[in-house]
């Protein structure tokens, strides 16, 4: 386990000192900025509006961040046999793979952090502009504050799970391969919900082919469970959905990662 976290360590200090890093966290809090002081043309929907901006900036920040990085730290080690020293030391290829992974989430998840910060700061100044009782005022502050939380809490599982399966690619995959790859799983795990009810063959004429849409979906991540849109309306999340979300993450991670480290065991270094 030491060497996990060793590895883990160098990682992270590695992708934090990448100029693209700091970029990139500037831009998003930038972005949280002006959805707070640009003219949304709304009455009573602002809050939500730039909730649901600011939400997805952190989701799409977290998620360049952790595949730029996947690329640079595990395809280009392997790449330019930086790996090789590594792993010819007693460290085994599971342990650089798992350490990898943990650098990667824990320098996305301080960008976050950043980002919510500004977040929370530009939706406590959006409710102190509206004209209620002070009562009133704090209590929406509060929810603000606490939406705010979850959504990037929820937002820093679906990074989780997508930075898994980016450095499972990354054993094999050059940064532009890998970018597709993540990017489809994203757009068809936040569209999964909707094959299953919408898309999905009919399995009384077409029995085989419903099954196999079923196996093929049940491969995909479900990204639906992070979606934002709830929170950026205000719906109360309970906690129990969160840490079910957790949990998933937790799984789906795993099951990426133990693909990743088996790719990298056929992998000549």
């Amino acid at each position: 386990m030491f060497k996990v976290i060793s590895i883990a360590r160098n990682t992270f200090k590695e992708v934090v000192r990448e100029p693209v890093y700091y970029i990139l966290t500037i831009l998003a809090s930038l972005m949280v900025v002006v959805a707070r002081l640009m003219p949304l043309f709304t009455i009573t929907e602002d809050i939500k509006m730039m909730k649901d901006i600011g939400l997805s900036t952190v989701n799409v920040t977290g998620l360049l961040i952790a595949l730029l990085a996947a690329s640079r730290v595990v395809y280009g080690e392997i790449e330019s046999r930086t790996a090789f020293t590594v792993v010819a030391k007693p460290v085994r290829r599971f342990q650089f793979i798992l350490g990898k992974y943990l650098g990667i989430v824990g320098a996305v998840l301080l960008a976050v952090f950043v980002i919510s910060l500004v977040f929370a700061a530009m939706v406590w100044w959006q409710v102190l502009d509206r004209p209620m009782p002070e009562e009133l005022q704090a209590k929406q502050q509060i929810q603000g504050l606490i939406s705010v939380g979850l959504g990037c809490l929820l937002s820093m599982f679906q990074v989780m799970v997508l930075t898994a399966i980016s450095v499972a690619v990354s054993v094999y995959a050059t940064m532009v391969v890998n970018i597709g790859v993540c990017f489809s799983f994203f757009l068809l795990g936040n569209l999964s919900g909707w094959f299953l009810t919408e898309a999905l063959p009919n399995p009384e004429t077409a029995p085989w082919a419903a099954l196999g849409a079923r196996v093929i979906l049940g491969l995909l991540p479900f990204l639906e469970t992070y979606n934002l849109q709830a929170l950026a309306l205000g719906t109360k999340i309970p906690l129990s959905y969160v840490l079910l979300a957790f949990a998933y993450a937790v799984y789906y991670s795993a099951a990426a990662l133990i693909v990743g480290m088996a790719l990298f065991q056929r992998r000549e270094l």
